[in-house]
């Protein structure tokens, strides 16, 4: 170090200057105290949120939280307005729980209503004599034979394949039309479509064609009507489908739900309408 008085070189830690004695502890001492001064004496450094925000790009950003279907409610305006109710709660079914949630559903409502129609036709029994004509009676002592594990899983099983086998052909069939199509959307739309058909078609028809053969009857092929226009629309609504494309991509698909449901469809559709049918005919007997 050089010494603050003659400029003659010195070691570093020296207390003396070698050449003219000066003390150059005391300068030293001196500057430190004026160092510590001017940091303590100098204004705060603000630093701004967004610097610190660019200094953790990796840092994951929050997603933004989407609400959970009040599923009474979506049921409910299924029935008076199913596309635009659809529509406005399209985004929650980006969730898998809300999706398999109102599949579900879907699924235990299409259990009850067959378990219901199998009790019906177990305790309900028609019989014939010259003297009274038809008669029909209840015997409630039937249902000791029923198995019952066996019913429901069965009911439940037809249902369930029922449902993602609809699902599965479209979202299947969306590779084939080179659409980008989310298996949970085609679940959705499928519960969707089929709630009108569950209400109408299996809870409703059997009521009515106690009163009235015919209306049961009715009823059956309007729900399912009304389910199909439903399916259509929506999926194609989500497929951007047009022209020529949407047309054939729609027949593919019913086709192929026609043939390979077969069993399914025997089950869930065909024994309602049967029942409607039986009773129409037992009316000009």
């Amino acid at each position: 170090m050089k010494c603050f008085k003659c400029g003659g070189e010195n070691q570093e830690n020296a207390t003396f200057c070698i050449q003219c004695g000066a003390n150059l502890r005391e300068v030293q001492n001196e500057n430190a105290f004026l160092q510590t001064e001017s940091i303590q004496q100098s204004p705060p450094i603000n630093i701004p949120n967004n610097t610190m925000q660019t200094t953790m790009p990796n840092q994951p950003m929050p997603s933004p939280s989407v609400s959970k279907l009040n599923y009474p409610m979506y049921m409910l305006a299924i029935l008076l307005k199913p596309i635009r109710s659809f529509q406005e709660e399209e985004e929650k079914f980006t969730s898998p729980k809300t999706a398999f949630l109102l599949s579900l559903f879907m699924v235990i409502f299409m259990t009850i209503a067959s378990l219901i129609q199998t009790i019906f036709q177990t305790v309900r029994v028609a019989s014939f004599s010259l003297s009274s004509g038809y008669t029909t009676t209840f015997q409630w002592e039937n249902l000791k034979n029923l198995n019952w594990f066996t019913v429901i899983g069965k009911d439940f099983l037809i249902a369930a394949g029922l449902l993602f086998a609809i699902a599965g052909v479209f979202y299947l069939g969306s590779f084939l039309v080179k659409k980008q199509f989310n298996f949970l959307k085609s679940l959705a739309i499928t519960a969707t479509a089929i709630f009108p058909f569950i209400v109408l078609g299996l809870f409703l028809s059997p009521i009515f064609g106690m009163i009235w053969s015919p209306l049961g009857l009715v009823l059956t092929v309007i729900s399912i009507f009304d389910s199909f226009l439903i399916l259509f629309e929506l999926m194609n609504r989500a497929l951007q489908l047009e022209g020529d494309i949407k047309v054939y991509f729609n027949v593919a698909c019913f086709s192929i739900l026609i043939i390979a449901g077969y069993y399914i469809y025997i089950n869930l559709i065909l024994n309602p309408v049967a029942t409607g049918m039986d009773q129409i005919m037992e009316m000009f007997q």
